[in-house]
């Protein structure tokens, strides 16, 4: 399902806050695979890059949070896919913090 997200201008524009909730069922629980975790990085990532700044500049400080949160509990893994993970979430903060300015002031 998350692929298919991933493909969808309208999903990433017109289906929030529930992307927010897909993105946070991704990273919510330790157990999950290292795919699910990547898989809801790519949708969040197409939401950043495809999406309209105005559609998720609301729930920007929530999936800032989100991200910082899965980057704190990464920050043990030393295996290579760990690694990988914790590279695109730090493109993905970057990312989410260029096009959303304001959330950084807040913090």
């Amino acid at each position: 399902a998350l692929a298919l997200l991933s493909k969808s201008v309208v999903a990433i524009n017109e289906c929030w806050p529930e992307n927010v909730f897909v993105v946070q069922r991704c990273f919510s629980d330790p157990s999950n695979k290292r795919k699910l975790l990547s898989s809801g990085l790519q949708f969040l990532m197409w939401m950043l890059n495809n999406g309209k700044p105005e559609s998720y500049k609301p729930y920007a400080a929530d999936m800032l949070e989100i991200l910082c949160r899965l980057r704190a509990q990464s920050s043990s893994a030393a295996s290579h896919e760990a690694q990988s993970v914790r590279g695109s979430l730090y493109v993905a903060i970057g990312y989410l913090c260029k096009q959303c300015k304001h959330i950084v002031a807040k913090q």
